[in-house]
């Protein structure tokens, strides 16, 4: 079975266009430099998202930390949602009350 797919330097305009070979099992290698889609907005993270499998894109080892973030990025688990929900909600809180605004205009912090 494939396992490493080099396609660099063709007409890949979108992961659309990477749609026939999502279902190889054993794709851990994949190379796409070269084409269009390598200029989309987040490339890197939307391949490793949608490539769960891959390990190496673009002759780059893809590391743990562009996982997490690949899947934080477009399907996050409740709790990172829920966290970024509760620092917005005490970033508001602190914001609207009278001493943060009293002390921001004491100090002249905007």
């Amino acid at each position: 079975m494939l396992s490493k797919l080099n396609v660099s330097k063709n007409l890949i305009s979108s992961i659309r266009d990477l749609n026939p070979i999502k279902s190889l099992p054993l794709l851990c290698n994949l190379d796409l430099r070269l084409n269009e889609i390598s200029i989309i907005k987040f490339y890197r993270s939307k391949l490793i998202f949608h490539f769960s499998k891959l390990q190496v894109l673009d002759l780059q080892i893809i590391s743990n930390e562009e996982k997490i973030t690949a899947i934080n990025m477009f399907d996050p688990p409740r709790y990172v949602v829920d966290a970024e929900e509760n620092a917005r909600k005490l970033h508001q809180r602190i914001s609207e009350n009278p001493e943060t605004k009293l002390v921001r205009q004491t100090l002249k912090i905007k």
